[in-house]
């Protein structure tokens, strides 16, 4: 928390989405974007198969059933989905996500209950992160023999072929500030001819990837930077420390401006859902993660942001897959639920000691 009356704002990305074109495509070094591909077969001299490959930004979603030939005897999925979203900008973000199920490959000779895969990546000015740890295998039997899925596992298919399971890569930079992440699900790849198929064929189940570049600040503007009720903020001005303060903050108005851009209160049925029994212990500063499960973070707080008061970021971007469960930072009160043109549905959280917090984003409640 940043001060006795910051309002922190915890920007935290879902994943939504539109359909693009065929088989990945590898960002460009200078930009932020993600991809997701379900399936794909590839045969050397013959003409292969492939799902539509999703592309962001901003978002794109797409999936259903594959089969190559016809009679999915080489490669079948029964479902899938798939969604991709990205965020360019000085506080950048990306994240590539798709879930196959029912998945057999050569007639049963490897099938998966599920394959999920998920790439996130997200850059701010000081930091970046690439994560893949959140993807997963279930129900994989290869051969007629289970198989406990790790990653970045080759296994012998008997003589003819191999498989990659789970692999996947993250990489960070400095310069430029970016993060890399990407993953795969299953591969397979002939080593000889297999099912009619020649040496050289190549089946895949899953990949997505994601690229965050933080792009460069533009020049500080001459004007004050201002807080987010709009009083002047004064640079270098120390900040009270949550914890090492005799006596509480007052109150801010209830009526008092909060945020730009029209809000309005409450939620429709559609985006209440129950919420997961889960717990998280406090850290020693007396507030939790309020992202319960695997996340990219960016350090976007103070970056240049055009569409909020002062012209600067007041929170952090936290990208974390569709459904993860949020946490409250504290005990507290929320105070305000509803919608906002920039922050979406947004819950705000006054702790006790006055602090508040702004949600921006989520996916349901």
């Amino acid at each position: 928390m940043r001060g006795v009356r910051a309002a922190v704002v915890l920007v935290l990305a879902a994943t939504v989405a539109g359909i693009a074109a065929a088989a990945p495509v590898a960002p460009t070094a200078s930009e932020t974007r993600a991809t997701a591909l379900v399936a794909q077969v590839t045969v050397p001299g013959q003409a292969g198969a492939a799902t539509a490959q999703l592309s962001a930004p901003p978002t794109a979603s797409g999936g259903g059933a594959f089969a190559y030939p016809a009679d999915g005897s080489a490669l079948r999925v029964g479902a899938s989905t798939a969604t991709t979203t990205a965020q360019p900008g000085t506080s950048s973000s990306a994240e590539g996500s798709i879930r196959a199920l029912a998945v057999s490959a050569f007639a049963g000779e490897v099938v998966a209950e599920s394959v999920t895969v998920r790439a996130g990546a997200a850059a701010g000015a000081a930091g970046a992160t690439g994560d893949a740890g959140t993807s997963a295998i279930t129900g994989l039997v290869v051969l007629g023999q289970p198989v406990t899925p790790s990653g970045n596992v080759q296994l012998p298919l008997a003589d003819w072929g191999t498989l990659d399971v789970l692999g996947s890569t993250r990489t960070t930079s400095d310069s430029p500030r970016s993060a890399d992440s990407a993953v795969t699900g299953l591969r397979i790849r002939l080593i000889t001819e297999h099912a009619g198929l020649p040496a050289g064929t190549e089946l895949v189940v899953g990949v997505a990837t994601a690229r965050a570049v933080a792009a460069a600040a533009p020049t500080p503007s001459t004007t004050p930077p201002r807080n987010v009720d709009g009083a002047p903020r004064t640079p270098g001005k120390p900040t009270a420390t949550p914890g090492l303060r005799s006596t509480p903050p007052p109150r801010p108005s209830p009526s008092a401006p909060r945020e730009p851009g029209r809000s309005i209160p409450g939620a429709p049925p559609e985006v209440v859902q129950a919420a997961p029994e889960v717990t998280a212990r406090l850290t020693r500063g007396g507030y939790v993660f309020p992202v319960f499960g695997s996340a990219a973070f960016g350090n976007t707080f103070g970056a240049f942001r055009a569409d909020v008061a002062g012209k600067w970021h007041h929170g952090e971007d936290l990208v974390a897959p569709y459904g993860t469960p949020l946490l409250a930072v504290a005990d507290g009160t929320l105070f305000s639920v509803g919608w906002n043109d920039i922050g979406g549905w947004r819950p705000w959280l006054r702790d006790a000691g006055g602090h508040e917090v702004h949600y921006a984003r989520p996916s349901a409640w």
